[in-house]
């Protein structure tokens, strides 16, 4: 077998680069690893890198943006150039990674227990209510001391403000990281 092309990400390297970081600091941690807005998996990848084995969940429609709100900048559709099986088969080779079609938290129903806890979660759903449920979800998952990075943080108001929205009768705070991404430590 060859060497595998990482596949694309739209995130730019800072981002990766700190993302990478920030997992490394947390996966000592007990609990899964997932991200919600996987597109093409680049940014899985490294997830998968750094997972020391542990479970990692992907989780995309693999269609595009499902839905458009009235603060959302993208268009139904737009970062629908990717496909679940080529993600898929990239993945293939590692049984810790799950690749999951469909929009995010239904996705997750028969995947996910309810007992399930997470030490780290990325968050890249660009929408409103894409973020605000993917933080709803896993909030509550979160170990203590988890991170979850949300992406697009000051870039497009719609996550912005679900972030904040979100976090804003929670003692945790969004902390800016790189340009375009903010995470928080679970209390």
């Amino acid at each position: 077998m060859g060497i595998k092309q990482i596949p694309y990400s739209v995130l730019s390297t800072d981002r990766i680069n700190r993302i990478s970081a920030l997992l490394q600091s947390a996966n000592h941690l007990e609990g899964d690893i997932a991200e919600v807005g996987s597109y093409k998996g680049g940014s899985g990848h490294y997830l998968n890198v750094h997972s020391k084995g542990k479970r990692v969940f992907l989780f995309d429609t693999f269609n595009g943006i499902p839905m458009k709100g009235e603060l959302d900048a993208h268009p139904i559709g737009d970062f629908g150039d990717t496909s679940f099986e080529t993600v898929k088969e990239y993945f293939s080779d590692s049984p810790n990674v799950s690749v999951v079609k469909g929009i995010f938290p239904y996705s997750a129903k028969g995947i996910i227990k309810d007992s399930d806890r997470f030490c780290f979660v990325h968050i890249d759903a660009d929408q409103y209510e894409s973020t605000i449920d993917s933080l709803e979800f896993f909030y509550p998952k979160m170990v203590q001391h988890g991170i979850i990075v949300c992406d697009d943080w000051k870039w497009l108001d719609a996550a912005t403000k679900a972030i904040n929205d979100f976090f804003e009768t929670k003692k945790e705070k969004p902390i800016d990281s790189v340009m375009f991404q903010c995470f928080i430590i679970k209390s």
